[in-house]
């Protein structure tokens, strides 16, 4: 364990994720006295409490775009103090400001089918990160889909990182119809349906004839978020 352990605060419906599905690597997430910390030999080259809180910040914020992927109710905890185990195990820590929310839900692991996997060597969560950080444009997909503003324009903004990575429309890749993708497109455009958060001024573009509420956009982004991490998700290797 790294001489740093720096708190996950948030609801424990979201920081219990971290330990689950990131329990090891460069830096990982473990339970201690009740609570969810990051540590890991990745923060060894911490030298100050800021310098160990802007790593951790860093590896939270790929850990929480994962695992938003897999769970589309998981809410991206922050993280909170900055504990220094010194060579007797005694803890210093380091508060730093931050904000709570409480929220109830309940939870089930998601998970992604995976054709012929069983058992792997690592969590799906991990596995999902190694897919993203290969492919910059998904990266900011689920980056962008786990903070907490989804808004119409939010959105829009994934689907066009989504299909910057396909190289294709979402339903050329066969995601989507033709039809689900104009729905959304025209949805997300037109102020008549997205109100203050459309991406164009009143009676600029066609309403669609079966316009999305914003509940059904974000099922049917998630939904395309899932399979563009399917279609590129790095395969473990072989053990020879």
């Amino acid at each position: 364990m790294s001489p740093w352990l720096i708190e996950v605060s948030g609801d424990r419906f979201d920081t219990d994720e971290i330990a689950y599905w990131f329990p090891s690597g460069d830096v990982f997430g473990v339970e201690l006295d009740g609570g969810i910390y990051l540590t890991g030999p990745g923060l060894d080259q911490c030298i100050s409490a800021a310098e160990a809180r802007e790593y951790g910040a860093a590896a939270l914020d790929e850990f929480a775009a994962a695992i938003s992927v897999l769970s589309p109710k998981f809410v991206k905890p922050e993280v909170g103090s900055v504990i220094l185990l010194d060579d007797e195990g005694r803890r210093h820590a380091t508060v730093f400001a931050m904000a709570a929310s409480i929220t109830v839900r309940a939870k089930a692991h998601g998970t992604l089918e995976i054709s012929g996997q069983t058992q792997p060597a690592e969590t799906q969560g991990q596995r999902l990160i190694r897919t993203v950080r290969e492919r910059s444009h998904l990266m900011t997909a689920a980056s962008l889909w786990s903070e907490a503003n989804r808004s119409w324009p939010r959105l829009y903004r994934i689907l066009e990182e989504i299909e910057s990575d396909l190289g294709q429309t979402v339903n050329r890749a066969r995601f989507c119809s033709r039809n689900e993708r104009q729905r959304f497109t025209q949805s997300a455009n037109s102020a008549e349906i997205a109100g203050k958060d459309a991406r164009h001024a009143r009676s600029k573009f066609d309403i669609a004839d079966d316009p999305m509420t914003l509940s059904e956009a974000l099922t049917f982004i998630h939904g395309l978020l899932q399979k563009a991490v399917q279609r590129r998700e790095v395969r473990p290797s072989r053990q020879i």
